[in-house]
């Protein structure tokens, strides 16, 4: 039988690969990203995956660890969106729905940097 040491240890490295692990965010924008360096994504270890627009409204995917790594993103791009939101789906079926069921499958998220 496991010991109580044993199964919080394995409950706290479970824990850290969980928050280690990228998530796909979501950002609402006036305009869409433009002029963005390779460099900075991979300094700051962020992938763009998407942008889409909807009814005259700009949309950005991108793949981060967390929303600290955007933050700085958007503080360096001198722009802030207007709300995030994470995937409700996987990205292999998110990325290949049209945009508008794509705003269908969002979760907003608080967001501390947006300007909404």
């Amino acid at each position: 039988m496991p010991t109580r040491i044993s199964l919080l240890s394995a409950l706290a490295s479970a824990l850290f690969l969980n928050a280690a692990q990228a998530e796909e965010y979501i950002f609402t924008l006036d305009a869409p990203l433009e002029e963005i360096s390779d460099g900075l994504y991979q300094s700051l270890k962020i992938s763009p995956l998407d942008a889409f627009e909807v009814g005259n409204v700009h949309y950005v995917v991108l793949d981060a660890s967390n929303p600290v790594q955007v933050e700085t993103l958007f503080s360096v791009y001198g722009e802030w969106p207007l709300s995030m939101s994470v995937v409700d789906a996987e990205w292999s079926v998110f990325s290949k729905m049209s945009p508008e069921k794509k705003l269908l499958n969002l979760t907003p998220v608080h967001c501390r940097f947006c300007v909404n």
